[in-house]
């Protein structure tokens, strides 16, 4: 597996280009993508709180932080697939999409929101999915995907009204990039 995926490659070259961007902090679970003047690439172990702690604490050296925009997971992988009906739920597969979608976001919630700037706009952003919305679910399935969705929609929505209180000008958003053609959608691509 890359460490940045050519989407996230290009967002962070985008970004790099602007001229009110001073530095980017940008973590992976294995990097070989080399740093440079404004794009510092660190590792970060996704199953370790304290590196996720370790990486608010790096990011925020320097200066408090206008932007944080965690793209942690998953939908599918080699053992696991959505589910299509209630009889190929397993626990096994609520737990590992509840870390990657859920668990893993908030913990970063945790530890970066205190690392943004107060005195002027910042946001937290996590990658979500219109799937974990209760009122859109027209088609049922995919069972630990839009439940571990739904509820990191919810933590977004809690970590929203607990900034407010902190700062107005803190903003905590899921986003929902729409469904791109990529190895996420390949399988349920319809040609």
């Amino acid at each position: 597996m890359q460490p940045f995926s050519s989407y996230w490659r290009c967002f962070l070259k985008e970004l790099a280009r602007r001229p009110e961007t001073e530095k980017i902090h940008a973590f992976a679970r294995s990097t070989n993508t080399g740093s440079n003047a404004r794009v510092i690439c660190n590792q970060l172990d996704y199953n370790n709180e304290s590196s996720i702690a370790k990486a608010a604490s790096i990011a925020s050296q320097d200066m408090l932080l206008d932007l944080v925009l965690v793209t942690t997971g998953i939908l599918h992988d080699r053992e696991i697939m959505p589910e299509r009906s209630l009889q190929e739920l397993s626990s096994e597969k609520f737990h590992h999409l509840f870390k990657a979608n859920t668990i893993l976001p908030a913990l970063a919630a945790k530890h970066f929101l205190p690392k943004l700037t107060k005195d002027r706009r910042s946001i937290f952003a996590a990658i979500s999915a219109r799937v974990g919305s209760i009122s859109d679910n027209r088609l049922g399935g995919w069972y630990a995907y839009r439940a571990s969705k739904a509820a990191l929609n919810m933590v977004i929505k809690s970590a929203s009204i607990e900034m407010r209180r902190r700062s107005k000008q803190a903003f905590v958003v899921g986003l929902h990039p729409g469904t791109v053609d990529s190895k996420l959608s390949k399988p349920f691509q319809n040609h």
